[in-house]
């Protein structure tokens, strides 16, 4: 027994399969409430597409051979946290790919580094930058670096922790909504 992931990788299946998918989980699965401020956000994998889940999984698995644990920030956030985080000047946009139900994005952490060590988050969020293209995902990471931001020096756009579909430049929150595939 096997199970296609949908990303064109297939797992053998039985008792394997389940320790498997709680493995991958377990590492990258956020908190219930997430974040702050107004409105409501999440971290739970459970809020994400599944197609779009199972290729978040993928990416983490490769970090996790880079020595990397990746984890969940947010994943779905109301539109109301959304419009705060705008005004704030953390996202760029009224309506993102964390606004669907299920999500289409999620902002990964990395467990094991501090805040404050930004060089080593930098290299963090390269090796998950170069990874999100396998499995047909696009890292915040790869955006244009906006001068000024502490990610710029490292060479990271401006929003490195941020996975979303690698079709995000050509298809919209409100496509997917109606119904048009990322993939």
């Amino acid at each position: 027994m096997s199970r296609n992931l949908g990303i064109g990788l297939a797992v053998a299946g039985g008792a394997g399969l389940a320790w498997y998918e709680g493995w991958l989980s377990t590492i990258i699965d956020g908190p219930e409430t997430a974040g702050s401020g107004p409105g409501t956000a999440t971290g739970r994998l459970s809020a994400l597409d599944p197609q779009f889940r199972a290729r978040a999984e993928m990416v983490a698995a490769a970090m996790l051979l880079k020595g990397y644990r990746p984890r969940a920030l947010e994943t779905y956030r109301d539109p109301t946290r959304q419009a705060y985080y705008q005004s704030q000047g953390w996202s760029h946009t009224s309506q993102s790919f964390h606004n669907i139900k299920p999500a289409y994005a999620i902002d990964v952490v990395a467990d094991g580094i501090t805040s404050s060590d930004f060089a080593a988050l930098a290299e963090f969020y390269k090796a998950l930058r170069d990874a999100a293209p396998t499995f047909g995902l696009r890292s915040g990471g790869s955006y244009t670096p906006i001068t000024g931001n502490t990610w710029a020096q490292f060479g990271l756009g401006w929003d490195p922790g941020h996975l979303e579909p690698a079709s995000a430049d050509h298809i919209s929150p409100a496509q997917i909504i109606a119904g048009v595939s990322p993939w």
